[in-house]
């Protein structure tokens, strides 16, 4: 789920920021680019999605104004397109197909945790001392008056499922102030200096929706829960200054696009500065940045929907277009806070509604009105009811093409809910690393069985014509859409490939060309660009993802082991494996 699912819930401080710079990189005229070079693609494998299915064409001519696809077919129809002086590329063995599209991340979020914050998720530390060792190695970095932050501590998936303390952050520093995030962003945990910075001990009541969790004694425990209490602690952290965050976030974008990514939605825009213009200016300032490798698109959260004035859609913010706004109405399955029809393993309780049913309502429906795509968090069952009898009372039951809203996460279901989704003309967007990486975790530890095994179900999905797509949900799980794929093919578990039992649901596996969809054709209608992206077919824009084999001759368990050799964004190289000619 959201690394920030709730706004607000890690917000920074705003003393860092240089406004003034960030309007001058935002305002900046697009460099003209001219006429992309026309190149006639041929030879090896080329997969269109053309349908949602593979599609696959002998020949395909890119280039021109705006770069385009302007043929797709036979090879000497293509020569006839593509003239005498067009760029020749035999693929050989290798593969082309549509850039991949990502539906739902974080982009300054996951710039930030790459950089600022100590990685301590349980890939880098499986244990709590591990975790505690990795931030006393960035303790002498830490400057005067700072805060030291970490992020991606999981107890559900760490040895013994340990819970960091205050007092294990103390061992850290007892003058330096610690916050570090859960990886499912609804909780963090702070030492004893930062109580005493935040003003908060154990006789401070429990914030609106949050919680200070303390002991059977009523002391602090260290633990956080919930936007509202977190960033009470937030509040105090410093990013770094806007052109190095904006650099990073280049860098950030970079990383991606070797991923084969050319379209980015950022679900949840608004959600680091909430009340300001920040998320904005640096968002459309990246887009502008000489070399910016990915289109972006997103969400706008209803708050800074709210305080930019935004009326109908698009709401424009230098060359970016905004159609989406993004709610939430429950938090992490794997943290617990998800809204569960049935309790959690483990005493783990009930989960939570973010708002009522009437509240919900009142915030989807006027937005809905104006005609804007909706993107709804919901992780759990009981959320997930909430949400389709949202949409069930705002909606007039006859689905517009054009607008497709969305259920974003839908990790614990049930059948019912799917056939729901279908009738109600919503799309469902899944993040399959909880079931790469934490499927385990929910079949031992948070659900258990059968309702571990049915988590992000893309059979059910398939099967009720539900337009369905995956996502990372970056920083809480890497961006890699092979691993979805991979994922979705063969529900195989990480680091458990051998294992008998390394398989969650082995119902819900479907095959290549179901899965390529959610990554391509599905995921370019769930933001909303399914005119311009996620298929080879004329008139598109060419955005492209060259691999060194063609997934259809590939045993599924090496799906994610596909080398991206190049990513094409408008019909030009943006990201190459080896330097282009």
């Amino acid at each position: 789920m959201c690394h920030a699912c709730i706004p607000g819930s890690l917000s920074f401080s705003h003393s860092n920021f240089d406004i003034d710079e960030l309007h001058t990189h935002a305002s900046q005229t697009p460099a003209a680019l001219g006429d992309a070079p026309i190149t006639l693609f041929h030879g090896g494998s080329i997969i269109t999605m053309a349908g949602g299915s593979f599609s696959p064409v002998e020949a395909l001519v890119t280039g021109g104004p705006g770069g385009r696809i302007l043929y797709t077919g036979a090879l000497e129809g293509a020569k006839e397109v593509a003239g005498d002086k067009a760029k020749l590329v035999d693929l050989g063995t290798r593969c082309l197909l549509p850039g991949f599209v990502e539906p739902h991340l974080h982009i300054i979020m996951s710039s930030l945790m790459g950089t600022y914050f100590v990685d301590v998720n349980p890939l880098n530390a499986p244990t709590s001392e591990e975790a505690v060792r990795l931030l006393k190695e960035r303790v002498p970095e830490v400057s005067a008056g700072a805060w030291l932050p970490g992020y991606g501590y999981d107890p559900s998936r760490v040895e013994g499922h340990a819970e960091l303390t205050a007092e294990m952050l103390d061992s850290v520093s007892e003058t330096i102030p610690i916050l570090v995030m859960n990886a499912s962003g609804h909780i963090a945990y702070v030492n004893h200096k930062a109580f005493a910075i935040a003003g908060v001990d154990d006789s401070t009541p429990d914030p609106p929706g949050g919680e200070f969790v303390r002991d059977e004694e009523g002391h602090l425990t260290g633990a956080i829960v919930e936007a509202s209490a977190i960033e009470i602690f937030a509040k105090f952290l410093t990013p770094p200054a806007a052109l190095k965050l904006l650099a990073g976030i280049q860098v950030t974008l970079k990383k991606w696009a070797g991923k084969g990514c050319t379209t980015i939605f950022d679900a949840g825009v608004g959600l680091v500065s909430p009340g300001t213009y920040i998320d904005l200016l640096l968002l459309s300032s990246s887009v502008l940045t000489p070399g910016c490798p990915v289109r972006i698109t997103g969400a706008l959260t209803s708050e800074l929907a709210t305080f930019v004035r935004a009326e109908e859609p698009p709401y424009k913010a230098g060359t970016l277009k905004f159609r989406s706004i993004k709610l939430w109405t429950d938090g992490s399955t794997q943290g617990f806070t998800g809204a569960v029809r049935e309790p959690y393993l483990n005493d783990g309780g009930w989960g939570l509604l973010n708002s009522s049913d009437t509240e919900l309502r009142r915030q989807m429906g006027p937005w809905q009105k104006l005609g804007w795509q909706l993107v709804v968090h919901a992780n759990a069952d009981r959320a997930i009811d909430q949400t389709l009898g949202a949409f069930d009372a705002i909606l007039d039951h006859k689905p517009d093409p054009n607008v497709i809203h969305r259920i974003d996460h839908m990790t614990v279901t049930v059948p019912e809910q799917i056939a729901s989704a279908k009738a109600l003309g919503l799309g469902v967007s899944h993040t399959l690393g909880h079931v790469y990486y934490w499927g385990n975790t929910f079949r031992t530890w948070v659900l258990g069985s059968p309702r571990a095994d049915r988590i992000d179900p893309v059979a059910d999905d398939a099967k009720n014509g539900v337009l369905f797509s995956f996502h990372s949900d970056s920083p809480v799980s890497e961006v890699n859409p092979l691993l979805h794929v991979r994922t979705a093919v063969t529900r195989r578990l990480y680091g458990m490939d051998t294992e008998p039992n390394g398989v969650l649901g082995p119902d819900q596996c479907v095959d290549l060309e179901t899965a390529l969809r959610g990554i391509t054709i599905n995921a370019a209608k769930h933001v909303m660009l399914g005119d311009e992206v996620g298929s080879l077919e004329v008139g598109k824009s060419a955005d492209l993802v060259l691999l060194e084999k063609d997934p259809r001759q590939v045993d599924a368990l090496d799906l994610h082991k596909i080398k991206v050799e190049q990513t094409w964004l408008r019909g030009r190289v943006v990201w190459s494996a080896e330097p282009t000619k």
